[in-house]
């Protein structure tokens, strides 16, 4: 079985086979399971017994399979038809969203001199682009007219 390069992180290879990380539900494991086997045969659906080898050597239990199943066609994420499960477009964007936080936080670099340019990179970007709850800003210089915008920015809460 060949794990794609996308999935780093969040299933690891350990000598001859992977582990899923505890950090996922089996929800999105199941999703997981169902992109990975569609990828390496290069066709939609996949058998849920083959859904379930798979789930199950990556360290989870049947009964949490079935569980997630069961969930997961509530939720509308997947379709089961003669036995084959399918992605549904919830289903695939959940997937999409999950796989987009591996590792990839968005990086602005602002060079010297450029304080106007920063501060309204840092308000665009805090309007139209931050929707997390953490925001890391590495500045040696960091003086109260770089955090202002913070204190006007909506989603930033104050303790």
């Amino acid at each position: 079985m060949e794990i794609p390069q996308e999935l780093s992180g969040l299933i690891v290879h350990h000598y001859d086979s992977y582990i899923a990380d505890d950090s996922l539900s089996d929800i999105d494991l199941l999703l997981i399971c169902i992109y990975v086997l569609e990828k390496n045969k290069n066709a939609t659906g996949v058998s849920l017994k083959e859904c379930q080898a798979f789930f199950l050597s990556l360290g989870r239990k049947e009964s949490n399979l079935s569980l997630a199943t069961h969930r997961a066609k509530n939720n509308q994420l997947i379709h089961i038809q003669d036995n084959l499960l399918y992605f549904l477009s919830a289903g695939l964007k959940r997937l999409m969203a999950r796989l987009g936080q591996v590792g990839k936080s968005p990086v602005y670099v602002i060079k010297s001199g450029h304080n106007f340019t920063a501060i309204k990179t840092f308000e665009e970007f805090l309007t139209n682009q931050f929707t997390g709850n953490e925001l890391l800003l590495c500045d040696p210089h960091v003086s109260y007219e770089t955090l202002l915008p913070l204190s006007s920015s909506k989603r930033c809460k104050r303790n």
